[in-house]
């Protein structure tokens, strides 16, 4: 089985590019021929146009019709059995206008920004109804999306939910050292984790003030420029930590971990942190309820008297068996990646079948 991943940039911070790696990466250990090729070269280059160029390509189309291209010319020279493109509205856009035009068989994995944000935008939404019209198959990280796919966009979709390493991500290291490494005294810490843009939600926390007053609360992670303003003064700020070691080593030393998400996929973040056994408050959005049960391996707050009551019982009620629990109920790359191949057997059976059915007709 040969198979073509058109993705967005490998190389960008996120659970996008984490994910596939993950998936491929397992997917290449089972022998099957994996190939990814991303149709942003500017991107790959480091190269930063201007916003007003970039909005402008964006509303004529070049954009797109570039990445279409080269996407074309791609999967021209590898012929694949099966194309994978990931995030609707951008590459997952490009593999299906390619698919259609080579007539190979193309599963796009949607992510959460591309159907909980672009379906409301105009700039986007016809995207995703082209990929909900033409694509063989769609999958989704979360059963809420999966619900939105259909009563949106007509769609069916697979559920297939996103996966952590637990032999790379569980609790290690001395708590104490890690503290000093990040420039953090022994009090307690409450960390939030990743890249931060508005969906994440950090508004919540000038209303905690209060409530995390004798801890130290931090953000480890890429904070984007519009985001920054709703960072209160009183919080820490630590730059991404690509180190992976040095990663685990800060989820170990947190006593919580916070996801106040306004929309989201299923975060690695979340996943990450919750097999580092950590506790982890999150906001009751997405795939992050398919993963959590309140009060069992976690804590689901929707209201800011939620979130603040649960952040002090959970301050004075340190409990080990919620993050044990965390790591037990985790979906692991192999069985992620099982999920995938099976739902790729069917999607080429099922274009064999029909190759052969327009044979006989014709």
């Amino acid at each position: 089985m040969k198979i073509t991943y058109i993705v967005p940039n490998p190389e960008r911070i996120g659970g996008v590019s984490r994910s596939i790696k993950r998936v491929t990466d397992q997917l290449q250990e089972k022998g099957i021929d994996i190939s990814l090729f991303c149709p942003d070269f500017e991107a790959i280059k480091g190269i930063n146009k201007p916003e007003m160029i970039l909005m402008r390509e964006l509303m004529i189309g070049t954009q797109m019709q570039e990445w279409t291209q080269r996407t074309i010319d791609k999967l021209e020279e590898e012929r694949p059995d099966l194309i994978v493109g990931y995030f609707g509205t951008s590459a997952g856009y490009c593999a299906t206008v390619a698919a259609q035009y080579l007539n190979i068989p193309v599963i796009v994995s949607m992510r959460g920004s591309d159907v909980n944000r672009d379906f409301f935008s105009s700039l986007h939404a016809h995207k995703l109804e082209f990929v909900a019209k033409n694509a063989t198959a769609i999958t989704t990280v979360s059963s809420e999306m999966k619900y939105k796919v259909k009563s949106w966009m007509k769609a069916d979709a697979t559920f297939i939910p996103n996966s952590v390493n637990k032999s790379i991500f569980y609790a290690r290291g001395n708590k104490a050292e890690t503290k000093k490494a990040l420039g953090l005294s022994d009090q307690k810490v409450v960390a939030l984790l990743g890249e931060f843009k508005p969906s994440r939600g950090l508004r919540l926390l000038k209303h905690l003030k209060d409530e995390l007053k004798d801890v130290q609360t931090i953000i480890i992670g890429k904070v984007r420029p519009e985001t920054v303003k709703e960072i209160p003064d009183w919080i820490k700020v630590i730059p991404y930590i690509d180190n992976t070691d040095k990663l685990v080593e800060a989820y170990s030393a947190c006593d919580l971990v916070l996801q106040p998400s306004k929309h989201d996929g299923m975060p690695n973040v979340l996943l990450e942190a919750m097999a580092c056994e950590r506790t982890v408050l999150a906001s009751p959005v997405g795939g992050i309820k398919d993963v959590i049960e309140h009060g069992v391996n976690g804590y689901l707050c929707k209201t800011n008297d939620d979130w603040k009551n649960t952040i002090r019982f959970a301050l004075a009620n340190e409990s080990s068996e919620v993050g044990r629990h965390a790591r037990a109920t985790l979906t692991e790359p192999k069985q992620e990646a099982e999920s995938f191949l099976n739902l790729f057997h069917t999607v080429i059976n099922k274009d064999i079948l029909l190759q052969v059915a327009k044979h006989e007709s014709a």
